[in-house]
C-alpha cells in the first residue's frame, strides 16, 4: 500500500489487492475503490474504516496496514 501524507492529512491512497483465490479479489478491488473517498482528506489519526463496500474481512488488513502508516509517519 503506497500513501501519501501531508501535515498530518491523507492527501492520496493506492492499494495492491494480494487475493490469491477466486472469491477474495472481488471484495478487495470493492473495498479498494471505496477507500479514498473514505480516507482521502482526513488527519491519519482520525482514520476509521472497518465493514467496506461489503468488504467485511478487508477492514482488518486495512487496519494492520494502517497502523504500520501511523508509526512511519512518527518517524
Amino acid at each position: 500500500m503506497a500513501r501519501t501524507i501531508e501535515n498530518g492529512i491523507v492527501i492520496d491512497v493506492d492499494i495492491t489487492t494480494p487475493a490469491d483465490d477466486e472469491v477474495s479479489p472481488g471484495y478487495q478491488l470493492r473495498f479498494a475503490d471505496a477507500l479514498p473517498r473514505e480516507v482521502v482528506g482526513t488527519p491519519l489519526d482520525d482514520i476509521v474504516v472497518d465493514r467496506l463496500a461489503g468488504s467485511s474481512g478487508c477492514f482488518e488488513w486495512f487496519k494492520n496496514a494502517l497502523a504500520d502508516i501511523r508509526e512511519d509517519a512518527r518517524h
